[in-house]
Order: C-alpha cells, then sequence, then structure tokens
C-alpha cells in the first residue's frame, strides 16, 4: 500500500516543469501486492476512449492509473450530459491530448470539452496544472484496477450529494433486460403494440454501422 501511495501522488505532481510521465503509466511494471485482488487482474490491454462519432478518441498504455475518481451529481453535469450524474477520472494533463474540441465554459471555475462533430461530453477542465477530468462513459475499458476506493491518501467519491436529482434512486428499480427489452415503438400512440425486438427492420437499422454491441 505505501508503494501504492507513492506512485498515485506521482499522477499530478509537477516536479519543475515537466511531469514524471515514465514514473506513473507504469504502476504494474513491479511486483504487485498479493493482498490486493484489483492487482491480480490483467493490465496488459491499453485503455481507449473515444466520442460517440469516433472522430475524438484517446489511449492510455496499460497500467495508467488516474489521480483520483469522481461522480458528480450537480445540475450543470446534469444538463451537460442529459444523465442523473456523470462520473469523471482525474488524468495527467501531460499523458493525455486530444486536440480540436469544442469547449463551453459554463461557471468561472470549469470549461467542459465537447466533440464538434458529433457533441459528446468528453471532459472537464478545472484549469488545474496537472489533472484533467475525462467523462469515464467515453471510455470502451475501465481496469479494474480503477476502482479501487483509496489511492493511497486520496478517496475516489461522490460529490454535490445536495444537488443530486430528487428521482435517481427511482431510476436503478426499473426491470433491467437485455437489448431493447420491452421498449416500445412509438410510445405514445396508444394504437401501437409492436416492441422494438419484434421489429427486425427497426433493429437492423439500429445496428447499421454500429461496431460496438448494444450500440444505437
Amino acid at each position: 500500500m505505501q508503494r501504492f501511495a507513492q506512485l498515485s501522488r506521482r499522477i499530478c505532481q509537477r516536479t519543475g516543469e515537466t511531469i514524471q510521465t515514465p514514473s506513473y503509466i507504469r504502476r504494474f511494471g513491479s511486483a504487485p501486492d498479493a493482498s490486493s485482488e484489483l492487482d491480480e487482474q490483467p493490465t496488459s490491454q491499453e485503455i481507449v476512449a473515444k466520442c460517440l462519432c469516433g472522430a475524438a478518441s484517446l489511449s492510455l498504455p496499460a497500467g495508467t492509473m488516474p489521480g483520483q475518481m469522481s461522480v458528480c451529481h450537480c445540475s450543470m453535469c446534469r444538463r451537460a450530459s442529459g444523465a442523473p450524474y456523470v462520473a469523471f477520472v482525474g488524468l495527467p494533463r501531460a499523458l493525455v491530448q486530444v486536440p480540436g474540441l469544442s469547449t463551453y465554459a459554463a461557471s468561472a471555475v470549469a470549461t467542459r470539452g465537447f466533440c464538434g462533430k458529433c457533441g459528446s461530453f468528453m471532459y472537464m477542465d478545472y484549469g488545474e496544472p496537472s489533472t484533467i477530468w475525462w467523462t469515464l462513459g467515453i471510455f470502451q475499458n475501465v481496469p479494474p484496477a480503477w476502482w479501487q476506493e483509496m489511492y493511497g491518501d486520496t478517496q475516489n467519491c461522490q460529490i454535490f450529494r445536495e444537488s443530486a436529482a430528487s428521482w435517481k434512486q427511482f431510476v436503478s428499480e426499473l426491470p433491467h433486460y437485455d437489448h431493447w427489452g420491452k421498449l416500445r415503438v412509438d410510445a405514445c400512440n396508444p394504437e401501437s403494440k409492436k416492441m422494438w425486438m419484434e421489429d427486425e427492420a427497426l433493429l437492423a437499422l439500429a445496428g447499421a454501422g454500429e461496431p460496438e454491441s448494444g450500440s444505437k
């Protein structure tokens, strides 16, 4: 755990004018701690993220560890994403560079980055020297090791509990099905009884050109 704390602190630490990239992107280069089940997970897979249309993408070396994970329940993140809350991962600014994104400053403290083509919410930038916060939903694979409650002396957390949507708990209580589940075609039409899963033409259109399962 002491080794973990030392490496985690380096993630967002400046040394003069340069960030010591090699020291923090290979946490798993040394022998894993046998007491941690997460350390036993495979870490050879490159970490990839991309927007909906694929025009904006980023890739991280296997073994990259963030400075912190957070889940934001503020009303601005809710409106920016259309989701009840947004999960973020704090990554070294010097490690991740994605040019050509559109930005919007909703407040004096933060700027949000979006794909200029499809509008995907990509990141939150607080202007911190070493850290930029990427939305977790754009990542195709999230390493199991990221889901630890603590990174050394830094706690992963949810924030703005007082601003959380009053209805968010009801979302998790809805029945959860595979694929299109019980989604009805033209649900506001009382005459419509057909389900998406019964309409082969719609299913073919929804899956056309989509490389990822579950996409629409």
